[in-house]
């Protein structure tokens, strides 16, 4: 289960025995603005539903395992009266243990004072799971980050492009194959290491100029494609491939070193229909004709992909 299915299952679980009150879940979000996760049977809200007041039950050190005991009288004023209106006299809270957020598990109780050692324990057992809760979705989503980004440059590879844009065909989208003039003399004359840094400084320089609707992916070695699913008509397209060959050959250094590299380009305008596999294999082959014929060109696929 992921963490927000364990926050729930765990506010339900602290109205029942031995807590018997209600229950929330808050975190303090990077702008020191609250948001209330989770809740169950009703807990009054500190300040209302605008998160007015919780501050200051967010000042006790977020990495003690501590379960802190907040009295009515230390609360915003409305809160206490609803929770007198409700018969809950006592709040307490522990923080849910993470290395780069602010939640807290919170607990009303229609006792006096601090919890019992019982009641404790079941606050600390059950923020120690959330913590594992949090972790473990953090795993999963950089796995699956590393599962579609290139490690080298960060952007979307091979994978992304088969397995998350499988559905996209020829009719809506326009299709840019690049491959790197003189990669492979940058690489004998400086070493792999700059090689690898001129990828990333290429992926940087498409990224940045291409739409935010563009998607920029690293095919393997020096090779890349861009996806351009908003329509660019033919003219759009050539400016495009031109823009992009001529701020790839602008890359004059790397890491002070003098590189010079340059980049060749096969074009598919939208609406020539087919699948993605279609349109890479017939972007593929125009980049072959754009590199026997010279290099630091384009050439446009041929009608009928």
């Amino acid at each position: 289960a992921g963490f927000h299915q364990v926050m729930d299952l765990v506010v339900r679980a602290m109205t029942c025995l031995p807590m018997k009150g209600p229950a929330l879940m808050v975190e303090r979000t990077a702008d020191s603005a609250f948001a209330i996760l989770a809740e169950a049977a009703e807990p009054p809200s500190p300040g209302g539903r605008n998160g007015l007041g919780w501050e200051a039950l967010f000042e006790s050190s977020q990495s003690s395992r501590e379960v802190v005991t907040h009295r009515l009288e230390d609360l915003d004023p409305s809160v206490g009266e609803a929770a007198r209106a409700a018969g809950l006299n006592v709040l307490w809270s522990v923080a849910v243990p993470s290395l780069d957020r602010q939640i807290r598990l919170m607990c009303w109780h229609d006792g006096d004072g601090a919890p019992s050692p019982n009641q404790a324990l079941h606050m600390r057992q059950a923020v120690d799971l959330l913590g594992l809760s949090l972790t473990q979705d953090r795993q999963r989503a950089e796995l699956e980050y590393l599962a579609y980004h290139d490690a080298l440059t960060g952007l979307p590879n091979r994978s992304h492009l088969y397995e998350r844009m499988s559905d996209v065909t020829g009719d809506g989208i326009s299709v840019l194959y690049l491959d790197l003039d003189g990669f492979k003399a940058v690489n004998d004359r400086h070493g792999h290491q700059v090689g690898d840094r001129l990828l990333v400084k290429v992926g940087e320089v498409l990224t940045s100029s291409v739409r935010d609707s563009d998607t920029v992916v690293r095919v393997g070695g020096d090779e890349f494609v861009v996806i351009c699913p908003a329509p660019l008509d033919d003219d759009q397209l050539r400016a495009l491939a031109d823009r992009l060959i001529r701020r790839i050959t602008d890359i004059d250094e790397v890491d002070g070193l003098p590189v010079r590299v340059g980049a060749s380009a096969g074009l598919v305008p939208h609406g020539a229909g087919g699948t993605l596999d279609d349109l890479i294999r017939e972007a593929d082959t125009a980049l072959y004709r754009a590199k026997s014929e010279g290099r630091g060109s384009w050439r446009m696929a041929e009608a009928g992909v």
